[in-house]
């Protein structure tokens, strides 16, 4: 009998039989192999494949390779056996391979680490210890090594991660059996490797401390402290803090418990079968759980009962009112963690920014989009009327058990379109406002907050900065909490401050705060005794700062939106990246600053307002440059993220960012959209200051940058908004160029929005402002002279693609005669250049036009030419567009068959590339009329069916007139 195959994975990728060693050919056929061999027997598509060995640089002829790939692996492995049998099975367009897990040595490894933690949970530590170490031996160097294909880097990450868990493990086990030198050795050589590693770290702690080291050990923890504070800007987790702290006490239970921790399993890595339900998707976005919680526990309890009582019967409301600084939020999050196990579908978070000093707060159609995205909803795919947010939002909602938490509300009106329709949820609101309709009309629970008593300003003190410190001075933490105004935000500041300092006196800190005070005193023109406690303790912990930080506090006040990322602050001050983090560390230490998200900074609503203040003392000239950095860094990381969405689109020429200015750069388009998803709202506000604050060049130029991506996902009010600001921006300037940009957004924007006699009116201008160009006057009628027309910024580009949009608009009001001859301008003109797909979207736009004109064989004729450039330029989004109208010009000839063959090519681009849902539904409405003529209803309504839901919830008039034709269809084929 033959002996069955055998692959390595955890190492080079090899294939045996027996002792034979199989030649599997070039990288990339290997590739395929390990692809395939990571999937588990799960059927992989030929698009998933090729994703994974190319990524976005994947030939034209990358289907057939595969397949070639895949004919050579079968006779490599079993040149002797047919298809039917193969170890390398056909499933639909792709493949899957037919074998047992434990002809993998990654199969192996695995039951061997689940087999280690059944011995683990029965007590068998020396038996868990011995499989691992089986397991463990079965790596060979690094997992994939010579496998240069696209998905090697992420499987290779996870399986380092991986047997990094399972050695950790191991090594946890052998020091419940008893330290040796050999495992202090190792850990200590895993800890240099790994110095963040926190659970390596307790490990190597534990076993010098069982090996009666100590002070090694403890000098072990601070190293680590160091380390994280200085890389991360972290404290060290609960696990090492209390492992520190045990040590201190000499904790004798700590020479004798488990350490052994459960042997991990692989974890799933992508692939197909693991599509995410949108409709189930569960966040968990409450920020982090604060363990040194103080008083409040009249409100906690009566809450909690509340809910206890009233379960799913009810949308139970708490309002959480108080002054600024008395802790709101703080209470939220705890009560919201006390309760989180009684809402399993998840937790939302949102900060309504009622009070931000910054601007405005937040809309309610802003907020809307916010949690509908966090449910897991497209934004593409999202409505712009609020009405219809609103509705989609409480729909998502229905029948789930969610906690939400809406901070820092303006209103009860800014609340009330945020509440779910249907009983079962928990909202908690916290406001300075008292919500009182909220509480009349809506049975909110009222929870105010005042400051803190005496005793439980005491108890925050102790808990801070320990009891022995506050009772050998008890006369000057009750000064210092009565200078704080008992407010826990106040009470925080100065804590850091006093435990940062362990050897200064309490009284001297209480001086400290009186003298502050009675500055605050001269200068405050509101004599509240809270406004100005707080604003003298605010004044004292700036005073600690380094001159940088405090050069940076200032800075920050006038920073453009809501929250600020790492490298966005770097640019701000013009320094590196490791530097800036240290400022920041440093802000944050000192309690004046919060990284609310990972590498994403806030500042509490009153400490914005003061470091407001302080920057009004600096010169004008320091803010005009930071500001000025701040928009550089946006403006040329939008660009690089919108050249990494679509490296195919024309793009307007910038000046070089300023001295210091390091903007973002993005590997993929996964990336690129993360970080606008992220910068979102950043970016909005950043057009609409650089417009307030005459920053024109700087406006102009982030809306027309930002249009592409705000164009795909279909957020045309916010296209709309930001155009406008620029547009008083361009003609500030006196550019007519700028302007004509602007003015081309706007028209799409508008016409979008059903408004196409302001769209035609817009691209009228837009032509008018472009062909004033000066180089317009240079224009002959030969062209030839101009060797460059075919850029992007050329003035007879901007002209033909103004006609472009003309015709878009002339089309879309009924009139195809006049969009053709808008089309056949602006294609004369594109074809002067080398733009191939350019040239090929204008030919498509003659095609649609000769369509609407009954022209069919010309249609066919241009889209076979639009093709054939796309595919030149191999640009995938423009090939689904042409493939859309070739079917399109197909079925109108009455070749019903090829019409659907091209549409499903354009729709699986589309899918694919990222091309915008409302263009994907139109090719589905099509392709179901195209089934329907071939008399296959079942297909029909198959793709209606998918066009329906892909805009669901769309409102712009365009998609309601899809959603009642659609609707009609689906009745007339029953």
């Amino acid at each position: 009998m033959q002996e069955p195959l055998r692959f390595t994975l955890l190492g080079a990728v090899t294939a045996t039989r027996g002792s034979q060693e199989i030649v599997l050919g070039p990288p990339q056929q290997r590739g395929l192999l390990a692809r395939l061999l990571l999937a588990e027997g799960t059927p992989l598509s030929a698009t998933v494949l090729i994703d994974a060995l190319w990524g976005d640089s994947a030939p034209d002829t990358a289907v057939n390779t595969v397949r070639i790939y895949a004919h050579r692996l079968r006779k490599a492995l079993e040149p002797d056996v047919g298809l039917e049998a193969s170890v390398i099975q056909s499933q639909g367009d792709g493949y899957r391979l037919r074998i047992s897990p434990h002809q993998t040595d990654l199969g192996v490894f695995t039951g061997l680490t689940a087999e280690a933690e059944r011995a683990r949970r029965s007590g068998d530590i020396a038996g868990a210890v011995r499989l691992l170490h089986q397991g463990l031996d079965l790596w060979r160097g690094a997992p994939l090594t010579g496998i240069r294909a696209a998905f090697a880097d992420l499987h290779r990450a996870r399986l380092e991660r991986l047997r990094l868990e399972t050695l950790t493990a191991c090594l946890a086990g052998e020091l419940d059996l008893g330290t040796s030198r050999q495992t202090l050795s190792e850990l200590t050589a895993l800890v240099t490797e790994h110095p963040l590693h926190e659970e390596l770290r307790a490990l190597l702690m534990l076993g010098l401390y069982r090996s009666s080291q100590q002070a090694t050990a403890l000098s072990t923890y601070q190293e680590g402290q160091r380390l994280l504070a200085d890389e991360l800007g972290v404290d060290p987790g609960p696990h090492l803090q209390s492992l520190y702290t045990r040590m201190l006490r000499a904790d004798p239970a700590l020479m004798a418990e488990s350490t052994a921790a459960p042997a991990p399993g692989p974890a799933p890595g992508p692939g197909p079968g693991r599509h995410s339900d949108t409709s189930r998707t569960s966040p968990n976005q409450l920020p982090r759980f604060v363990t040194a919680f103080i008083g409040r526990r009249a409100q906690s309890e009566l809450a909690v009962s509340v809910v206890e009582e009233t379960q799913a019967a009810a949308v139970v409301i708490a309002a959480v009112t108080g002054t600024a600084g008395v802790g709101k939020t703080t209470f939220a999050v705890h009560l919201a963690h006390r309760v989180a196990d009684h809402y399993p579908d998840g937790q939302l978070y949102v900060n309504l920014r009622g009070f931000d000093p910054s601007g405005e707060p937040l809309d309610t159609g802003r907020a809307l989009r916010v949690l509908l995205e966090s449910l897991g909803a497209e934004p593409s795919q999202l409505p712009h009327d609020t009405d219809a947010l609103a509705a989609r939002y409480r729909s998502l909602l229905a029948g789930r058990r969610m906690l939400l938490l809406l901070d820092n509300a303006r209103d009860a009106g800014q609340v009330v379109p945020l509440l779910p329709g249907t009983p079962g949820c928990l909202v908690i609101v916290t406001s300075r406002n008292q919500l009182i309709p909220l509480i009349t009309q809506h049975e909110a629970l009222s929870l105010p907050l005042g400051t803190l008593t005496a005793q439980e300003a005491d108890e925050f003190l102790r808990r801070r900065l320990g009891t022995a410190r506050v009772d050998a001075e008890p006369r000057a933490a009750r000064r210092i909490a009565e200078h704080c105004a008992h407010l826990p935000l106040a009470l925080a500041i100065t804590a850091a401050r006093a435990a940062a300092h362990p050897a200064f006196p309490l009284a001297a800190i209480a001086g400290e705060l009186t003298d502050s005070q009675e500055t605050f005193d001269a200068l405050s023109t509101d004599r509240s005794d809270t406004v100005t406690n707080i604003r003298a303790v605010f004044s004292w912990s700036y005073r600690t700062l380094s001159e940088e930080a405090g050069r940076l506090f200032r800075l920050l006040a006038h920073h453009l939106g809501p929250d600020i990322s790492l490298r966005a602050t770097a640019s701000l001050i013009a320094r590196t990246v490791g530097h800036t983090r240290r400022l920041l560390n440093e802000l944050v230490q000192a309690h004046l600053l919060d990284e609310h998200l990972p590498g994403r900074y806030l500042f509490h609503d009153l400490l914005r307002a003061y470091a407001t203040e302080l920057a009004a003392d600096d010169p004008p000239a320091v803010h005009d440059d930071s500001r000025r950095r701040a928009l550089d860094h946006y403006l040329h990381s939008a660009r690089h993220a919108t050249e990494a969405l679509d490296p195919h689109l024309g793009r307007i020429a910038h000046q070089a960012p300023g001295e210091g200015v390091g903007p973002e750069t993005f590997p993929d388009r996964a990336a690129a959209t993360a970080w606008y998803a992220a910068e979102h709202q950043v970016l909005l506000r950043c057009i609409e200051q650089a417009t307030a604050h005459h920053y024109d060049d700087h406006a102009w130029r982030l809306a027309v940058t930002t249009f592409h991506y705000f164009d795909r996902h279909g957020q045309w009010p916010d296209v709309r908004t930001s155009h406008e600001h620029a547009l008083a921006s361009a003609r500030r300037l006196g550019d007519s160029t700028a302007e004509a940009f602007v003015l081309k957004g706007l028209t799409k924007a508008h016409g979008f929005l059903g408004d196409l006699d302001g769209a035609r009116r817009y691209a009228e201008l837009t032509l008018e402002r472009f062909s004033a160009h000066p180089d317009m006057s240079r224009y002959s009628e030969s062209h030839r002279y101009l060797t460059w027309v075919g850029e992007a910024h050329h003035p007879l580009v901007w002209v033909g693609e103004s006609h472009r949009h003309l015709a878009w608009v002339a089309y879309q009001q009924g009139d195809a005669a006049v969009a053709f001859e808008h089309t056949r301008k602006a294609y004369e003109l594109h074809s002067l250049g080398d733009n191939a797909s350019l040239v090929a979207k204008t030919l498509n736009s003659l095609a649609y036009c000769r369509i609407a004109l009954s022209e069919y064989d010309e249609a066919v004729a241009h889209c076979h030419e639009a093709l054939n450039l796309m595919r030149e330029a191999k640009d995938m989004c423009g090939e689904a567009d042409v493939l859309d109208t070739l079917g399109n010009a197909l079925q109108h000839r009455g070749d019903h068959a090829q019409a659907v063959a091209a549409y499903e090519q354009s729709v699986a681009l589309a899918r694919q590339y990222g091309n915008a849902v409302w263009d994907v539904a139109d090719t589905l409405r099509r392709m179901g009329e195209a089934r329907l003529s071939l008399d296959d209803r079942a297909a029909a309504r198959a793709a209606w069916s998918q066009a329906l839901a892909l805009i669901e919830s769309l409102v712009f008039p365009g998609a309601e007139r899809m959603r009642r034709r659609l609707e009609d269809l689906m009745s007339e084929s029953e």
